[in-house]
């Protein structure tokens, strides 16, 4: 009983790992991170760009930005959900 415990669990927890370790990023551009920035009233300048240039990363759970992109942008005074929208993007 205890060996079938330790099977199932093992069969759960590579279940959920091996989908986030093989996650690729995703396959959109710095073109359209620093085109969100641009929609949104934001002057786009070379910080931004750089902040863009941090791909996000496609997960079974969905796009999850970079959070050195997050971060790039939040420190050159983009709102955090702007942030979130743009790194979504890149």
């Amino acid at each position: 009983m205890l060996k079938r415990a330790f099977t199932i669990a093992g069969l759960v927890i590579a279940g959920t790992i091996v989908p986030l370790a093989t996650a690729t990023p995703a396959s959109a551009t710095v073109a359209q991170c620093t085109g969100v920035l641009h929609a949104n009233g934001y002057q786009v300048g070379a910080k931004a760009t750089t902040a863009c240039s941090y791909p996000a990363t496609k997960t079974p759970f969905g796009l999850t930005p970079h959070w050195q992109c997050l971060s790039g942008l939040q420190v050159i005074g983009v709102s955090q959900s702007d942030s979130y929208t743009a790194c979504s993007w890149a």
